[in-house]
């Protein structure tokens, strides 16, 4: 039974539970969409302030830097809505609407920009924004601060913030609006100290190109008692295909914002590839080859990087991040809870890359560069990919 200090202490929980949950609705009903961060999510919008970082497959949004605000869609009365954002140093990293995604598509120097399945358009008078069925020709160019000058072909008015008290994205120009700012959607990729720089990966809706400056890995095999082997790839034109999982290597403590194309695939990666990410949806592993595996995770235990376990006797775990990949060994081929990887093997390969990776001559060069006419046993480079002999 309670005593009086016991029931008080349980109506006060009570109220601030109710409460809580009034501002939860409340926000619910204001923001179109919850909260969404970096972390969870595995993307950001980077800025791009030339034409030439312009595709006509990637996805965009409309941000004004001075505000904090990025556009969020086109409201029935020819004005862009307006949502906040969190900035920091040309990324938008989180934000609490989610953003109208722009579709690019070129066509004699000039683009159609798709919004919410039409197209965006100047209205009447070219001095406000709506939205039609038909494309509309919009030129698209960045003065010399990085600024995106995004306006209809035949009027001299570019898109604008707004700065009022009532903010909105407009056709006009004048020193009462704001300019406004051009952001891509990236894959957001860190690049621990602790693993030295190597991370796991999987792009499960977009293809991405590599940078020159990210080694790529798949894991050719794992057995028992042996380092995991790797062989680097090279995907055509650094273009990594829809639903590949790889490891990943770039400098220690950085990140890195891989661009995103929604355009062709690209061809299927020339190597064996135990690395997956395919998952439920509740996000538990769930591999696609046939038959029984082991599930392995990437992680650091007694201070040696290797794959473990996920899960008690290599079953299937639940995976915390969309773009992480996993280990899916046949459990006819490894049996270990635990598979080492040879950091240094895989820090060769990295720093010779960028001469070798793309001869395609046959030869063998060893992890300085060099040619070996006559290879022994040991680790090799052969087509750009990792050969132990």
């Amino acid at each position: 039974m309670f005593t009086s200090k016991k029931l008080f202490k349980t109506r006060a929980t009570r109220s601030v539970r109710s409460l809580l949950f009034t501002l939860i609705f409340l926000t619910a009903i204001v923001s179109p969409a919850s909260a969404q961060t970096l972390a969870t999510t595995g993307f950001a919008y980077k800025k791009i302030t030339q034409a030439s970082e312009l595709s006509t497959t990637a996805e965009y949004v409309l941000v004004c830097e001075a505000t904090n605000s990025v556009m969020t869609g086109v409201s029935n009365k020819n004005k862009g809505r307006v949502g906040s954002c969190t900035l920091n140093e040309g990324v938008l990293s989180d934000y609490v609407t989610t953003p109208l995604t722009l579709t690019l598509k070129k066509g004699d120097n000039y683009y159609n920009i798709q919004c919410s399945g039409k197209y965006l358009k100047p209205s009447s008078g070219n001095s406000d924004l709506t939205l039609g069925s038909e494309p509309s020709d919009i030129k698209i160019s960045f003065d010399s601060n990085g600024n995106a000058m995004i306006g209809y072909y035949k009027g001299s008015r570019n898109i604008s913030l707004y700065s009022g008290q009532l903010g909105h994205y407009s056709s006009y120009g004048n020193d009462t609006y704001k300019a406004v700012q051009l952001y891509r959607k990236v894959y957001a990729v860190t690049f621990p100290e602790a693993t030295q720089g190597l991370t796991t990966f999987y792009n499960a809706d977009y293809l991405y190109t590599l940078p020159n400056d990210v080694a790529a890995f798949a894991v050719s095999a794992a057995e028992e008692g042996q380092p995991v082997t790797m062989s680097q790839v090279a995907p055509t034109d650094n273009v990594v295909k829809k639903g590949t999982a790889l490891l990943l290597k770039s400098t220690p403590g950085t990140t890195q914002y891989l661009p995103t194309t929604t355009g062709t695939q690209s061809a299927d990666l020339d190597a064996t590839n135990l690395l997956e990410g395919g998952r439920t949806e509740d996000g538990i592993t769930a591999t696609s080859k046939e038959g029984n595996v082991y599930y392995y995770k990437l992680a650091i235990k007694d201070g040696q990087l290797g794959f473990y376990w996920g899960a008690e006797g290599g079953a299937a775990f639940k995976m915390t991040k969309p773009t992480t990949a996993y280990l899916a060994v046949p459990q006819t081929t490894a049996q270990a809870s635990a598979l080492r990887i040879d950091l240094e093997a895989i820090t060769g390969i990295a720093a010779v890359s960028q001469g070798v990776r793309n001869r395609t001559d046959g030869k063998a060069y060893g992890i300085d560069g060099r040619p070996c006419t006559t290879p022994k046993k040991g680790l090799y480079i052969i087509n750009g990919k990792k050969i132990i002999r």
